[in-house]
């Protein structure tokens, strides 16, 4: 259900007048203002918010701004700590990684011979096939068909 019943006809009562669609219409008649005039699809951060309502209060404006400051310096410490983990997140998985390689050059020397032990021979690899059993000979024709 929509919450203003008046805006919400103001905006149909435009799109047939003018043919618009509902959403044009809805913007130009001001069926999406908050009660302070914004529109409602322009969303403020939570500074923003802060700052206006702190104005509107009477806060001085150089304690408007150093708070603002204080949010910025924050939003900064919060992406560089997301970068670290992020770099700590990839430098565990190379480290994961570079064990993993050093266990498999662990099997692999343990494969391979020590110096002084000679490697066992290996089996004699066969010749290819020839040219594959002989051909079939051809079939003998088929019996006569009785006329019936």
């Amino acid at each position: 259900m929509t919450r203003d019943k008046a805006q919400k006809t103001a905006a149909r009562q435009r799109m047939a007048e003018t043919g618009e669609p509902y959403s044009v219409a809805r913007r130009a008649t001001g069926a999406g203002q908050g009660e302070a005039g914004d529109p409602a699809g322009a969303r403020m951060t939570p500074e923003e918010q802060y700052a206006r309502d702190a104005q509107a209060a009477g806060v001085p404006a150089a304690q408007i701004e150093a708070q603002r400051a204080a949010f910025r310096a924050q939003e900064a410490a919060d992406r560089a700590q997301q970068a670290a983990d992020q770099a700590r997140e990839r430098a565990d998985l190379a480290e994961e990684a570079a064990e993993l390689a050093s266990e498999d050059a662990d099997v692999g020397r343990l494969r391979s011979p020590r110096p002084g032990m000679a490697r066992p021979p290996r089996p004699p690899v066969p010749p290819p096939p020839a040219a594959g059993p002989p051909p079939l000979p051809p079939l003998p024709p088929p019996p006569p068909v009785p006329p019936w």
